[in-house]
């Protein structure tokens, strides 16, 4: 990712790695350098450094779906209680 250009987490006050987009954005990145990278170890670093972004991405994304499927619930639950 361009250190110029934004992304939606920054709004939050997230930093890019602490959100599922901005991981995917930096896995993204990793790829780039990896295909512009003539030194096959640099490129194998760089294609894992993006399998290990993507990784974090799904992660962060399926922990944010777990919170807010119980923040669902728990209002749900606090609403029929009324």
């Amino acid at each position: 990712m361009d250190m110029d250009e934004k992304w939606d987490g920054e709004a939050a006050g997230k930093q890019p790695q602490n959100s599922g987009e901005g991981c995917r954005q930096l896995a993204q990145g990793s790829l780039d350098e990896a295909a512009l990278s003539t030194v096959p170890n640099l490129r194998l670093r760089l294609e894992n450094s993006a399998a290990t972004w993507t990784a974090r991405a799904e992660m962060l994304e399926r922990l944010g779906r777990k919170r807010d499927a119980r923040l669902a619930s728990g209002e749900a639950a606090d609403a029929s209680e009324a």
